[in-house]
């Protein structure tokens, strides 16, 4: 591997290159099963849990169906969230997440009976059945900062290792 010299690093810490990543080692700790019921509200739900463990940093996959959601898309170049909201029974193929700084941010896919998809920011689903989620806590605690180009709190890796591929 190559590491760039200093200068070869923006002031936000990411690189100029296009294959400059930062990176921080995780160790991994507790690990939750959770099972979410029918007309729970996800976000909600996984929030106060994260609240109520007093989990600071850490990562969620999981699976489920939904009676209703409200899908995020992020655009860079006017810098905000279009929001759309989707009113009928879906399978949510794929729940990921990461937890930082005690707070839970979620992306999903969700398919429709017709074997569509749509995916995003999740900003919000109800359950129409179940919703099985494994929740990994982290040792090291792992915050955002906000990045001023590109408009949101990315990720703020401790001692910012980068690696140039």
């Amino acid at each position: 591997m190559v590491y760039p010299t200093p200068s070869l690093i923006s002031p936000s810490g990411r690189g100029r290159n296009l294959y400059t990543m930062l990176h921080q080692k995780l160790t991994p700790q507790q690990t939750y099963i959770v099972s979410l019921a029918p007309d729970d509200e996800i976000l909600a739900s996984l929030n106060q849990f994260v609240k109520d463990q007093q989990i600071k940093s850490g990562y969620i996959i999981g699976i489920g169906a939904v009676k209703s959601a409200r899908l995020g898309h992020y655009s860079v170049k006017s810098k905000r969230y279009t929001e759309r909201k989707i009113k009928k029974p879906m399978e949510l193929v794929n729940l990921t997440g990461i937890i930082t700084t005690g707070k839970v941010h979620l992306h999903a896919t969700l398919g429709t009976q017709m074997f569509q998809t749509f995916s995003g920011h999740l900003a919000g689903a109800v359950i129409s059945a179940a919703c099985e989620i494994i929740i990994v806590e982290t040792k090291e605690e792992v915050k955002r900062k906000k990045d001023e180009a590109v408009g949101l709190e990315l990720l703020n890796l401790k001692n910012n290792q980068v690696t140039r591929c």
